[in-house]
């Protein structure tokens, strides 16, 4: 997989990797972990994945080398988005 590239949106840098050519695939790692992670508890083969693919991954915002949010302001819920379905308090 080629280096890390970064973009920032929101006040937060995001750490992301684009590799391949072909059809696109993304890729958004699970709750608590990072695509360095993913790697080394070898959850996926991101090298088979991208055979013959375009193959899109990146963290989210507070996981590997992306920043976490910048401004608490930029929630969902600080923008009126309302959680509609699952589990919890809403």
């Amino acid at each position: 997989m080629p280096g890390d590239r970064h973009f920032t949106r929101d006040g937060a840098t995001i750490a992301y990797q684009y590799s391949g050519r072909g059809r696109p695939l993304g890729y958004a790692h699970g709750v608590f972990l990072s695509r360095d992670a993913v790697r080394r508890m070898g959850l996926f083969d991101f090298d088979a994945l991208s055979a013959g693919r375009s193959l899109f991954t990146y963290d989210q915002r507070g996981h590997g080398p992306a920043a976490a949010r910048a401004d608490p302001r930029l929630t969902a819920a600080h923008r009126g988005i309302r959680r509609t379905s699952g589990r919890g308090p809403r």
